[in-house]
């Protein structure tokens, strides 16, 4: 059963433990207007800490950019893409992808 977050076209971040260090909120704080409780309880869910559609280049790059500070600070994250365990690779490519087609678009215009 696919929760209603994890819809097809959604592409998140969670915390792959049950609780979030003091360091591991400061950062997502840090990036995010998000509450040190909506923190907590996401991650006490196993909810995405952000989710972003499939095509929101700035929200992919924010979760990029998440997951490297995070797990430089040893805070163990899982990425998803459209509800299944993915890696930082893809979303690196998927940046690209829309970086060279913003590039060919301003070309040709």
């Amino acid at each position: 059963m696919i929760n209603q977050h994890e819809t097809m076209d959604t592409l998140g971040i969670k915390i792959a433990d049950v609780n979030i260090s003091v360091q591991g909120i400061k950062i997502i704080r840090a990036k995010t207007d998000m509450s040190i409780s909506d923190i907590k309880s996401k991650v006490a869910q196993n909810a995405y800490i952000i989710e972003c559609d499939a095509v929101d280049e700035e929200g992919i790059l924010l979760i990029i950019s998440l997951f490297n500070q995070l797990t430089s600070n040893g805070i163990l994250c899982e990425l998803y893409e459209h509800g299944r365990l993915s890696s930082v690779d893809f979303f690196n490519n998927l940046t690209n992808m829309y970086s060279e087609i913003d590039t060919e678009l301003d070309e040709l215009i």
